[in-house]
């Protein structure tokens, strides 16, 4: 690519149809550099559903595959507090959409192969892969991270903690009503040829608000709570 060159990337997903990323975004650009690295893109190879394809012959999707999803809907649900981030400077809701679609993007990046099953039988957490690879000087992605902001890596690593001081941050990608959460269910209801997952994320979204007293996502459409109890039980 041409040095300064603008560059938009469209991924077709199953899912939610379309995922674009423009680079005239710098926050897009620092994701469609992100998921160009290597500890991303091993991700194609490990199956979402760990050994499920055993079972459901379709769960052939993988973890990029639902990084890319999660990463979506938290754009999605960014979006949707956007009246309530009004306040905020330009400097801030930059720094807050980084985090929160970094942190999406991010969050499953330490699993190994066969995804769940590999951890319990090496005692393994994903998780704390994750945090090294996001912290670990070394690594693609985190010299991607620093160079974007040189806090960036310890901020993302909070947001996945849940230890950043911005809480809804945290909600957006690790909470009953999260990205992560909303993708799979549908992603690996898709995948397995079942309806167990399937919800209308669409009226969920919509129906999301930002309860600044508590610093925490919030539902309070009467609909848009029944949709929550489909996806939650709560």
């Amino acid at each position: 690519m041409i040095e300064n060159e603008i560059m938009s990337r469209t991924y077709r997903d199953p899912i939610h149809q379309e995922i674009t990323l423009n680079s005239a975004d710098r926050v897009e650009d620092l994701l469609i550099r992100l998921i160009d690295t290597r500890e991303m893109q091993r991700l194609r190879w490990i199956r979402q559903l760990g050994t499920g394809w055993l079972t459901y012959h379709g769960a052939e999707g993988s973890r990029f595959q639902h990084s890319l999803g999660t990463m979506h809907v938290a754009r999605k649900m960014f979006e949707q507090l956007s009246d309530s981030l009004l306040d905020l400077s330009p400097e801030t809701l930059e720094r807050y959409k980084a985090l929160v679609l970094v942190s999406a993007l991010l969050h499953d990046v330490g699993h190994g192969p066969f995804s769940h099953s590999c951890e319990e039988v090496l005692e393994i957490r994903h998780e704390d892969f994750t945090q090294r690879i996001i912290l670990d000087s070394s690594t693609a992605i985190n010299k991607i991270l620093r160079s974007f902001d040189s806090s960036l890596p310890d901020e993302v690593s909070s947001v996945l903690n849940k230890t950043h001081p911005v809480k809804f941050l945290s909600n957006i990608v690790s909470s009953q009503i999260d990205a992560d959460r909303f993708d799979y269910l549908l992603r690996d209801s898709h995948f397995t040829g079942t309806n167990y997952g399937n919800f209308d994320l669409a009226r969920v979204i919509s129906s999301i608000t930002l309860n600044k007293e508590h610093d925490c996502l919030a539902v309070f459409n009467g609909k848009g709570r029944l949709a929550v109890h489909i996806v939650t039980g709560k």
